[in-house]
Parts: structure tokens; C-alpha cells; sequence
């Protein structure tokens, strides 16, 4: 025997039809066969109401924010992760055949349950709701924090609305990315899909990405490339990202360019070391603080098969020996011959600029591989502008690498020139312009006073100050590298 129709139209919501369930219940006797036939429905839709929950649930575990969702569908109340239901008395069958059919109601009009946060403890927190559409719910093993919040560009309803500045159709429309192949790409390289926008944050903030796209369209009408419409620009920028072939940590990498087999590979020539100059002078400090390195440099060339001329530099503040050797071997008895000097200046840039302007039999040929090493334990002393300007000149014209060997605290410092360039530019040349630019705008002031100046001793006074401030200037003018441990 068929039950008697609860009723004849659909209820409009949820409550309402649980409303009216309720009173046919209360108003009507059930015979045995209805009642055995409700226990079954009780079964059935006690397991989809049990699926239908752990879904919501999962939801709420992988999508801790609100988010919008550009397709219709049903909205769901998902209880805070880690929110436990209160627990009460067992219901009867009579409330849980309610509690099934109300299920059943609400999934047939689309209706919105109770908000969960009144349900149970008031001091619930408030739930969050996560749009999800019909082909989502029937999916499986795709959750919904995969398949949300992103809706690809089809294109302006005008010409002039589908065209960028640059002229490029702006629709997401070139076929190489589907709406799953998009979701793909934002697992692999981190991005968000709660909206269009969070979307576009993470993907135009990777370096590199946001430029090439404003170069190829332009800016967009909204003034911002996270506009929240995935059209021809976030397309471009998804390809250039793949190109890159690597993603990780805000690192975008640009992509390395196919060699053209026209065009030869440019090699870089290696600097010419001991071992493979064809010429080599070697400057080494005189002072008695050397005597160990003598013995260190000795070794070293002791172990060469360069057969190539050496020239030997003893100096101090100026050269103070030259010797000359055809071998690495005669070269290191050279060192080891040596004498060391009480001179505690040692002028390494000067006397290097003197030996380089002689012309003689050891002068460098520039069509060879040419080296100079410098060989202290000393600041490198007078240094300024025009000096290093001069060695630079000369290492040009004569094809010269510099070796240059300081020994620190911290042990020896391997310089070249390029390196005693970067660190005088950096650290020197500024303190030296403005304290010159002090001392001459004193010596200016002076002169004229003593052009004004009537009294004899007092213009042999200003005279003797001017002359003073002269000195000072001259010394202002270079400096002594110090510290290179540290740089």
C-alpha cells in the first residue's frame, strides 16, 4: 500500500517544507507498511546526507577563505575547520526521518540551510561558504578549492572593447591553455584559484613576467594588470612563465636562447697566468716583512714548465733592482737574491708606471700575452684618479693582465686592476674630491686677503698659511688603499 502524498506542491524553502512534514505527521496515523517503507528512505538518505557532509567538510579543511565564485550554484554552510557538532540525545526515527526528508528538500529547491554558527553552542564561529557548481558536486576526486574562482576572457562585446593599445585581440581564446589546463598550471607554479585576481597577483608578480606583457599589449583599461579578467595578457603571461621553465620563490628564470648555428659561439680568452704568459714582471716589495713570501713566490715558479722571460722588480719608492731570468727556475734564485730595504714606502703604481713607459729589450710586445704581478704586504700608497688612470692606459696599449698579490691578516688577497679600480671608485674618490674642493676654496680666500692685505708681516703671515693649505692640498690628492681584508 502506497503512502499518501505528504503534499501536493513542492515547499519554496527548507524550512518551510520541514515545517509542513512536520504537521502532516503530527496530524496523520502511519500503518506498519508506511512506517517500514520511511525506515528504508531513513537508510538511503542518512548515507547522502553523511557523503554530502564529509564533502562540505573537506571543503572547509582545503578552502580556509570566502570565496567567490563566478558560476551559479549551490551554497553550502561548512562548519570552521576543526569545529566539532555539539553532541546530544540519539534521535528517534521519527526525527531522523525529518532530518533525512529535510536533506532531501533542501538539495531539490536549492535552498540555504541555517547558518551552523545557530546551531548548537551560539558561541559557534561563524562559518564560512564555499560556492560550488552542480558539475563540481558530482565530480569525483576533484575538491573545490581546485575548481574554483577562475573565469577565462571570451573577449569585449565591441571591436574597440576586444582590441589592446598595442592592437592584439585581448581574449583568452589561442587554444593552448583549456579551463583544466589552467587549474594544472596554477598547481605547478603555486598560484591561487580562490579568485581571477589572487590569480593574476601571483602570476604577474613573478619577475620578468609583468614587463614582458606590458610591452607586448599595453596597459589595460582598469590601469592594472590584476583586473580580474584572465584574457590574451594573463594567457601570454602563463606562456612566458612555461618558457621560463622554472618557477620557484618568487625566481622566474628567463629561458636560455636556442644557439643559431650561423653565428659562431664567442669564446672568452682566459687571462694569461704564470704558467702561459709569453712575458711576466714580477714586482716585489722589499720591505724585511717579505721575506717569507720570497720563499712562498720561489716555490711557485720553481714548479712552472713556462720557459718564457721573467724580469724581476725589487721596490720600495722607487725600483731598487732588476733582474732578468729565461726560466721560471733562474726567475725564483732571482726572487730568493733579493735584499730587503729599510725604505717603509713602497710605491708599487708608481714604479710600475715608470718600468711600462721604458723603451728597451724588455719592454712587452701588445701582440702578446703579457702579465705583471705585484707581490706586498703594504697598503697600496698614493693612489688617485690620474695614476690609475695612466696604469689603466698602459695595460691597453701593451695587452698587460695584472697579478696582484696583497698579503693581509686574513691572508693574501688576489686582485686584478679592474678590482683597484671598483674599490678606489668606490670607497676613496669622493672623500678625495671634496676634501680638495675644502682645501682649494681656503687657498682662494687667502689670496685674496692678501691682495688686500697693506701690512708686510701680515701678507708673510698669509703667504706662509697659503703655502701650508698648498701642501695639504697636494697630499689630499691621493690616498692609501687600506683595509682590504675587509672589502
Amino acid at each position: 500500500m502506497n503512502p499518501k502524498p505528504i503534499q501536493e506542491n513542492p515547499p519554496q524553502n527548507a524550512v518551510e517544507g520541514k515545517a509542513q512534514l512536520q504537521k502532516k505527521f503530527e496530524t496523520q496515523e502511519l500503518t506498519p507498511e508506511q512506517i517500514k517503507e520511511i525506515e528504508v528512505q531513513e537508510i538511503t538518505d542518512a548515507e547522502k546526507a553523511q557523503k554530502l557532509s564529509q564533502t562540505i567538510a573537506q571543503q572547509a579543511l582545503e578552502t580556509p577563505k570566502v570565496i567567490p565564485q563566478q558560476e551559479t550554484g549551490t551554497t553550502f554552510s561548512v562548519p570552521p575547520q576543526g569545529h566539532v557538532p555539539p553532541q546530544g540525545q540519539k534521535k528517534n526515527w521519527f526525527q531522523k526521518t525529518l532530518l533525512g526528508l529535510g536533506f532531501l528538500a533542501a538539495g531539490t529547491a536549492g535552498a540555504q540551510t541555517a547558518d551552523s554558527s545557530k546551531v548548537g553552542n551560539e558561541k559557534t564561529p561563524q562559518a564560512k561558504e564555499i560556492k560550488v557548481s552542480g558539475s563540481e558536486r558530482v565530480t569525483p576526486g576533484k575538491s573545490a578549492s581546485y575548481k574554483m574562482g577562475l573565469s577565462l576572457y571570451k573577449g569585449g562585446k565591441t571591436r574597440e572593447g576586444s582590441i589592446t593599445p598595442t592592437g592584439k585581440l585581448n581574449a583568452f581564446e589561442n587554444g593552448k591553455y583549456s579551463e583544466e589546463e589552467v587549474y594544472d598550471f596554477a598547481i605547478k607554479y603555486g598560484l591561487r584559484t580562490t579568485s581571477n585576481k589572487d590569480f593574476q597577483e601571483d602570476l604577474f608578480t613573478i619577475p620578468g613576467v609583468k614587463e614582458k606583457v606590458l610591452k607586448k599589449f599595453g596597459q589595460t583599461a582598469a590601469g592594472t594588470l590584476t583586473d580580474g579578467i584572465l584574457g590574451a595578457r594573463t594567457e601570454f603571461a602563463m606562456e612566458e612563465v612555461e618558457k621560463g621553465g622554472s618557477y620557484g620563490g618568487g625566481l622566474y628564470i628567463e629561458p636560455t636562447p636556442e644557439p643559431n648555428p650561423e653565428i659562431p659561439p664567442v669564446l672568452e680568452k682566459a687571462p694569461p697566468t704564470l704558467e702561459t704568459a709569453d712575458n711576466i714582471k714580477i714586482f716585489f716589495d722589499l720591505s724585511s716583512s717579505m721575506a717569507n713570501d720570497k720563499v712562498v713566490m720561489a716555490e711557485e715558479l720553481e714548479n712552472l714548465k713556462n720557459n718564457k722571460p721573467f724580469e724581476i722588480i725589487g721596490f720600495t719608492s722607487k725600483a731598487e733592482s732588476s733582474l732578468t731570468a729565461n726560466s721560471p727556475q733562474e726567475a725564483a734564485q732571482k726572487i730568493l737574491s733579493l735584499k730587503e730595504s729599510m725604505d717603509g714606502n713602497e710605491r708599487a703604481v708608481k714604479v710600475t708606471i715608470q718600468k711600462l713607459q721604458e723603451v728597451n729589450e724588455h719592454s712587452f710586445n701588445p701582440n702578446e700575452k703579457n702579465l705583471v704581478v705585484w707581490n706586498t704586504d703594504e697598503a697600496l700608497q698614493q693612489i688617485n684618479n690620474d695614476n690609475l688612470s695612466e696604469l689603466e692606459s698602459l695595460a691597453k696599449q701593451q695587452n698587460i693582465t695584472f697579478d696582484i698579490r696583497i698579503k693581509t691578516e686574513a691572508g693574501v688577497k688576489n686582485l686584478n686592476l679592474k678590482d683597484i679600480r671598483t674599490i678606489f671608485d668606490t670607497h676613496y674618490k669622493q672623500k678625495i674630491e671634496t676634501s680638495m674642493a675644502s682645501i682649494s676654496k681656503k687657498i682662494e680666500s687667502l689670496e685674496k686677503e692678501l691682495e688686500q692685505e697693506t701690512s708686510k708681516s701680515e701678507k708673510e703671515r698669509i703667504r706662509g698659511i697659503t703655502e701650508n693649505y698648498k701642501r695639504n692640498l697636494e697630499k689630499s690628492s691621493t690616498v692609501n688603499i687600506t683595509g682590504l681584508e675587509k672589502i
